[in-house]
């Protein structure tokens, strides 16, 4: 049987076209409209998953609908996409998937395909804030495209 998320897993984990500006353009396609959101943007060595987790759920708990956005996943790949400390559901993940996939430019490597993914499912739940933790981090990082 094969299980609702194994398509992602044959995405390429890195890609030599990938860059900030397709993974700007697919946010333009997807409507991502980071000005009626309230964005927390977490950088740094260590600790990133942490805090944006608890930032996530102060939020949450001031009554915030938050999503949170973080990597790598432990179990499950839905782990990485969560409103209110909730996954994504299979059903949502493979819709979101789908959306990127029909609306993206040019490749996309694993990583911005979870992020656009994440972005789209954010956008959809109309939540009030975002925290999302960079990946591999550094300047072409795929979520330095929200401005």
């Amino acid at each position: 049987m094969v299980k609702e998320t194994d398509y992602i897993y044959n995405i390429p984990k890195f890609s030599k076209k990938s860059s900030l500006a397709n993974t700007r353009i697919m946010l333009d396609r997807i409507g991502f409209d980071e000005n009626s959101k309230k964005i927390i943007h977490v950088a740094g060595t260590n600790g990133k998953g942490s805090v944006c987790a608890y930032i996530a759920r102060i939020l949450q708990e001031n009554g915030y609908k938050t999503g949170l956005f973080t990597s790598p996943h432990l179990v499950d790949v839905r782990e990485r996409i969560r409103i209110n400390n909730e996954m994504i559901s299979k059903e949502d993940f493979v819709e979101a998937y789908e959306y990127v996939e029909e609306h993206h430019s040019g490749e996309l490597a694993y990583f911005d395909y979870l992020f656009g993914m994440a972005v789209y499912y954010y956008n959809r739940q109309n939540v009030d804030y975002v925290v999302m933790e960079t990946g591999l981090g550094g300047r072409l990082d795929a979520t330095n495209a929200v401005k």
